[in-house]
Parts: C-alpha cells; structure tokens; sequence
C-alpha cells in the first residue's frame, strides 16, 4: 500500500515530509492567493515566473479569453507589487493565446522561454496537443512555435507537464498507446540539435491504472510532485511524492502524500515551489471561488540545487554505411548489427486458462515500427524488437475483448508476457478498469474513452453480442444516492456507444450501487475496488 509517514507536531502546527534526507516543512493548510487571481471562473496551472514577481496561470472559461466565456483557457498573468500583494491579472491575449486550451508548463534562458501545452488542428482539421515555445520580447510573447519532440503523441484531452530551468529535462502529463492507465508522466530530454528524445514512461512505481498530472521536479533533478487519483488519498486527486532512485528515470521511491495540511477532500493539483521561496503554490476545489482556485501554503525547503550530469541516451543501433560513389562498383554492405529483445509469453482464455492462437498487433511508440504477429496454435508466440524504444501490443482474437498492453526495450532484458483474453461467452462478465468518472458525479474523466473504444470495437466486430452494462459503487453514503449515481453512470456508459454507432438494442443497463461489492468496504484500498462499471454479455456469439 502506498500510504503517508508524517511527523506531526501539533503545538506548532506545522507537519514536516522528509524529501531526499532533507526537509520540506509545510505549515498550516491552504490560504487562497486572493481575488485579484481567482474570480468565479477556474484558474488552474499557477507557475512563477523565475523572478519570483510574476505568477502566469490558466484561466477557463472566462468572458476575456480569446475565445470568450466557452474558451477552453487562456494564459494570464499577475504582477506582485513592492508590498507583495498580487496585482489585479491580465489576459496575456493573442498571438500567446488562441482559441484552444493554453497552459504554462514553465520556464527556460532565466525566464525568456516560455514552455506552454497548447491545441492545433492538423492538416485534415483535427485537434491535436502539442508542446509549444515563446520567447519573450519585451512585454509582450511570441507566437507559439511547436518543439519537436520525438514521437509525441496524446489520445488525451488533458496535458500538464514541467520543465527544468536549464531546459534539460521536460517531463509530460500525457495519455500514449499502451501507457499503464490514462494519463501517465513521461520524460523527455533535451537532445544537441534543440529537439527533445521521445517520452519515456516513468514507470509503474509512479503510474497507474488511474490518473497521474502536473509534475513538478525540483532543482536537485531528483524529487518529484504530482498529482493521482490511482494511489490512496483523501479526495479526487491528491499530491504525492517521490525521489528518484538512479539514472533511469523509471526506479522511484513509493510515493507519499503530502498530508492533510495539502490534501482535502476536494482535488488538488499543480503544486510547486522556488528554491529558497516562503510558499509553495497549488490549485484546490475545496472552498474556491469558482471550480479551482489558486492557493499557497507555507513552506521552508532546504533541498539543495544540482545539475544534471547524466542524461539517459538511446541505445545505439547498428551504424550509418555509405555507399559507392564509383557508379562501376558494386559495394557490398553486410546488414548492420542491430540490437533487440526477445519477447515471449502465452495467450490464453481468462475463463479457462485453455491456449489461444491470436492476432498480436505491434507498433511502436517511439519509433516508425508497425507489424503483425501470430500466436502459435498452443498460444506460445516470440518475436525480436529493437532496442531502445517502447511498443504498444494489441493482442485480439474471434469471439474475444481485445486487451492491449506496453513492453519497452530500453534494458535489452528478455520480455515474457501472459496475455488473458476475456471470451465474449453468455453469462462471462468484464470489468472495465480504466473508465472512471469524477467524484460523485456522472461525468466521465478525460482518458476513459479508451476502454469503451474497445467495447465499441468489439461490438462492431461481433455483431450478435448483446451486453448489459452495470454500475456499482461502494458503501459510502445512503443506498439509494449511491444506485442513482450508479444509474447515472451506466447512462453515461450507454449513450456513449449509441453515440459512436452502436445500435441501442443491443445495450441494456442497470445501476446497483453498493449491493454488489468484489471486495471488503472496511478500507478505502479495497473500497476502491468496489467503485466500477462492468459489462456482462448477454448473448453471444
């Protein structure tokens, strides 16, 4: 269990979270920053700028906004005047902000490059994310100017992320193929011609079947702060951290939560902090003027700035062979050596465990990679991937749920995977782990389109199936709110597939709420379990 250790000391009101042997001391609980930022919209992103004297955030939804009151977000800014009082904020407006979500990730060059998270439509008019700089001039910003990082790519519609003050590292809030839940936190690093290595997936210490958002890495490179609602907590999200363990990026210490004087039941986000500085800033729903506001909490850190010596470098794969010039002589190339994985494993029914020859689909995240594989007739199947790059694994058959799954190559070690193919067989029931919907309402979270995308597909591939999806919560509260909810949500579940072409007679529904739990209500570890949306096929093939 992922759980908090807390030195308290209530006569001084203050709890002390010990980070890389060193201290970072959080007193009280959170105060707001005041109207001059907040307003009955949702501010959220609050970054300072290095000069400690300009706080830039987001601002949603606000009769201002470049696209007015329905605008996804602007970027806007308030100045801190001699006193320290935070000045009325203004719209940062065009050509920084458009129409789109505009979100600050940080600062480099000592505050004159401004890393943002930002929408564009591509060639064939579809909205995309991407990672965009500006550079300041004077007063004013640049247009943003899309930075090339290696095989980026986002099936969300939320992005967060942070960047070192030296520019190197740049870690990502993002939702790619075969990722271990929705969003998860990736890093980038920054490579000798300005563009930045394909993200890297932290890894499973860190991330979750659930959410993970706005990472913060403070000046030693080491401790990271960030926001879940996949670990145990006392709200919709809340604020852990970890140390990061070597050069990897991907061995972390278990992360912690940073307490109740952070935390509250509501959800809280984005929380960072200068070195040396008196306050740490977040986002918070609990008590806010609008959906979120902007809160501080005291703080005194005495984590010690380093620099990065060691930069992770993908593996080198085979070398460059120049041919001939001499158009009479056929040179001859041997192929070169090229570096690779052995993956291996077994599908099989998860009902029967009996094996399954299967269609395993393999593209690459991080490269140009894209083939097709069999499992044998006894389910066994192996293949080599390349080195150094990360594959997102589609493994299907007929009469079966599709499930997809990550293997990554970047420590050459042998792969071996067991694969459970759920049967589309009357009576068989599926948990849908990764749809998930926000606290006590029946709106789904952004990243849970992905699992009822597989449904979509199945139902499309399979069109005799008849299912009956079905809602369930735990035991929190009166029944009859709770089987509400539950219906709500399975509504919610329904009209979605109606919507992506799924004849409605096909779908059938019920809410249960907490009548049906799989597993204890006695701790909010296994409570959580109990809170899911399963589907249960009603006729099969």
């Amino acid at each position: 269990m992922k759980y908090l250790a807390l030195l308290m000391a209530p006569a001084f009101l203050f709890c002390s979270v010990l980070l890389n042997a060193q201290n970072l001391t959080i007193y009280d609980g959170q105060e707001t920053v005041g109207s001059s930022i907040n307003s009955p919209s949702f501010e959220e992103n609050p970054v300072l700028h290095p000069s400690g004297t300009m706080m830039f955030f987001t601002r949603v939804q606000h009769a201002a906004n470049v696209g007015g009151k329905g605008d996804k977000g602007d970027i806007w800014m308030s100045e801190q005047s001699a006193s320290g009082e935070w000045l009325p904020a203004q719209n940062l407006g065009t050509p920084l902000n458009s129409d789109g979500l505009n979100a600050i990730i940080g600062f480099a060059d000592g505050g004159n490059l401004m890393y943002i998270s930002t929408d564009y439509k591509d060639k064939d008019g579809i909205l995309r994310k991407a990672v965009a700089t500006s550079r300041r001039n004077g007063s004013s910003w640049t247009a943003p100017e899309r930075l090339n990082v290696k095989y980026f790519s986002n099936k969300s519609t939320h992005q967060s992320g942070w960047v070192t003050a030296d520019g190197t590292v740049l870690l990502l809030s993002i939702e790619a193929p075969g990722g271990y839940g929705t969003e998860d936190l990736y890093v980038c690093f920054r490579e000798s011609d300005g563009s930045y290595s394909s993200p890297r997936n932290l890894g499973f210490m860190i991330n979750t079947a659930f959410q993970e958002n706005t990472p913060f890495l403070a000046e030693d490179y080491k401790t990271l702060i960030f926001a879940s609602n996949g670990i145990t907590g006392l709200g919709g999200r809340d604020l852990f951290y970890s140390e990061r363990l070597d050069d990897s990026w991907r061995n972390w210490s278990e992360p912690v939560s940073l307490g109740n004087k952070v935390n509250t039941v509501g959800t809280e986000l984005s929380f960072s902090f200068q070195s040396g500085a008196d306050f740490a800033y977040l986002t918070s729903t609990q008590n806010s003027e609008g959906y979120s506001d902007i809160k501080r909490v005291k703080i005194k850190s005495d984590i010690v700035a380093q620099r990065l010596d060691t930069i992770p470098q993908t593996p080198l794969i085979g070398a460059v062979v120049k041919p001939s010039i001499d158009p009479e002589v056929v040179p001859t190339v041997e192929a070169p050596t090229v570096a690779s994985t052995q993956v291996t494993g077994i599908v099989r029914d998860a009902k029967t465990l009996g094996a399954l020859a299967a269609n395993i689909s393999v593209s690459g995240q991080t490269s140009d990679y894209n083939t097709n594989y069999q499992s044998a007739s006894d389910g066994t199947f192996s293949f080599a991937l390349e080195n150094g790059h990360s594959y997102a694994l589609t493994v299907s058959a007929k009469g079966y749920l599709e499930e997809q799954l990550v293997v990554e190559t970047f420590d050459g070690e042998e792969i071996n995977e067991t694969v459970l193919l759920q049967p589309l067989s009357v009576g068989n029931t599926v948990t849908l782990s990764h749809v998930l919907f926000e606290q006590s309402t029946a709106n789904m979270i952004k990243g849970s389109e992905a699992d009822l995308e597989r449904v979509r597909k199945m139902m499309e591939d399979n069109p005799e199936v008849e299912i009956l999806i079905s809602g369930h919560t735990d035991n929190q509260g009166p029944i009859k709110p709770n089987i509400e909810l539950s219906e709500s949500r399975v509504q919610t579940v329904i009209d979605y597939l109606v919507s992506k072409g799924i004849d409605k007679s096909r779908l059938t529904g019920k809410g249960f709420g907490p009548t049906k739990p799989i597993a204890s209500n006695a701790s909010e570890e296994t409570r959580k379990l109990n809170r899911r949306v399963e589907f249960t096929v009603v006729k099969g093939n």
